[in-house]
């Protein structure tokens, strides 16, 4: 559908506007017989030069047919169509921090060989809405991927290297989806207080996966969990949330068993993030600017001094505040060299906020070396020091019993690179003949496997055989 856009009183200014959009209703014969507003709902996207320069995604859309005209009297003989949209775009601020007079970056075309986003609303069984966004490269998969703490599903699409995940596995014809679940500084009603991982293990990876099953007409899907997003992945596996819905998966930095590097593990010792929560601070965010108050300015100024004079060595020290608080929060998580300028400086449009409670449980795995709940249960490997003389443990472990890649930067300054390890020597043990397997990326740190400007290169093969060997068309 092609018409024209005309902004407010500018009768004499008009650009097209173009809607490529899905009607969609799951029993038409109700629609247009049993529901007097006769709705469905819409996808798809709007392609519009005077609102953006590249295709704006639909949400929240919704299709009456056959509605009554708003002005007309009641036995009027007209009709309308009515289309509801909301319309989502991505808004880069200026590259340089702290400088407001930097004109806005032009963000890069992604390169999708022609397919166009959508993106799906999901609600939890706990009645919290994530958002999982489908990029149908191909027959193959679907493969789900899962962001870590504090970022979002950005991770996986930035615009600043020259081939990003996403733009990689559509090359290479597959059906990727994204899931911001609600950890996700990019939801619009992101959740800051009260809720754990378990809650994200019972609820957004089931609803995610059981919602992209349910689209894709699919038995089973791949998934790619980078960071605390593979920890919920199989905390999830393993309480039986995800049961016969995965065919393969692969684990980036750290699984089952998250072993922090040292300055983690003395941050962990340290139990600052349940003192927060128990005074009432409920959370750290990344993003700072020039206009910071004054506890802002004093946590830039600390995280800066602990980070470059305490943590780094000198090769890898900035002097980009974002970057500072990442650090300080979560420990390095790239190697300088391995990052484009243009993807440092922009850290604050992927990173936010990170609450204590998911703090401090990732502190309480981090002592524990294994997942446990929130309140230090546990409950997801049982009875590990039993092995599998433990009829809990292998219960448990057996539900791991599938294709699995493990995938580590050789620097991971972040968890030790012998987390991955761990878990292997346990899957392996419950599961001889499975395969799994493990790859260290050389000269490679955490996040840079994900956004590294060479990680097309040298990571994003490994993460496609994984999941080649597994494909489905």
């Amino acid at each position: 559908m092609i018409g024209k856009f005309i902004r407010g009183e500018r009768q004499d200014v008009e650009t097209s506007c173009k809607f490529t959009l899905t009607i969609e209703s799951n029993d038409i014969k109700a629609m247009l017989e049993f529901d007097p507003d006769h709705t469905a709902q819409i996808s798809g996207t709007v392609t519009c030069p005077a609102l953006s320069s590249s295709p704006l995604t639909v949400s929240e859309g919704c299709f009456q047919l056959f509605s009554p005209a708003k002005n007309d009297k009641p036995d009027s003989p007209s009709k309308q169509m009515l289309y509801k949209m909301t319309l989502w775009d991505v808004y880069g601020p200026g590259v340089n921090f702290g400088d407001e007079d930097a004109a806005p970056r032009q963000r890069r075309a992604l390169k999708l060989r022609g397919c166009t986003p959508i993106v799906y609303e999901c609600v939890t069984k706990d009645e919290f809405q994530i958002l999982l966004t489908r990029y149908e490269g191909g027959p193959k998969g679907p493969v789900v991927m899962f962001h870590g703490a504090s970022v979002s599903s950005e991770i996986f699409r930035l615009d600043s290297i020259d081939a990003n995940l996403v733009e990689y596995l559509v090359q290479y014809g597959y059906d990727v989806w994204l899931v911001d679940w609600r950890t996700s500084c990019n939801l619009p009603k992101m959740v800051e207080k009260n809720y754990t991982l378990d809650d994200c293990a019972a609820y957004d990876y089931p609803a995610a996966i059981d919602k992209v099953l349910d689209v894709t007409n699919k038995k089973t899907v791949q998934v790619v969990a980078h960071c605390a997003g593979s920890l919920v992945l199989f905390a999830s596996l393993l309480s039986g949330a995800l049961e016969g819905k995965v065919r393969s998966i692969v684990a980036s930095q750290v699984a089952a068993n998250p072993i922090p590097a040292p300055f983690n593990a003395y941050k962990s010792s340290l139990r600052l993030p349940g003192i927060a929560h128990a005074i009432g601070i409920h959370g750290l965010t990344v993003n700072t600017d020039a206009h910071a108050l004054f506890f802002g300015r004093m946590f830039n100024g600390l995280s800066r001094a602990v980070v470059n004079h305490l943590v780094l060595p000198y090769s890898e020290r900035c002097e980009s505040p974002v970057c500072h608080r990442v650090t300080f929060i979560f420990g390095l998580l790239w190697e300088h060299k391995n990052l484009t300028e243009l993807t440092h400086n922009t850290l604050h449009q992927f990173f936010g906020h990170v609450t204590t409670l998911v703090n401090a449980q990732l502190a309480l795995t981090m002592r524990w070396q294994k997942l446990v709940s929130a309140s230090g249960e546990d409950i997801y490997l049982p009875e590990s020091d039993k092995e599998l003389k433990s009829p809990v443990y292998k219960e448990h472990i057996n539900r791991l019993n599938l294709p699995i890649r493990f995938i580590v930067g050789e620097k991971n300054s972040c968890y030790l690179p012998k987390s991955t390890l761990t878990t292997l020597n346990l899957v392996k043990e419950a599961h001889p003949h499975q395969n799994y397997s493990r790859v260290v990326i050389p000269d490679y740190g955490h996040l840079d496997c994900i956004y590294g400007k060479e990680a097309a290169v040298d990571v994003f093969p490994h993460i496609l055989e994984a999941l080649d060997q597994y494909a489905e068309s």
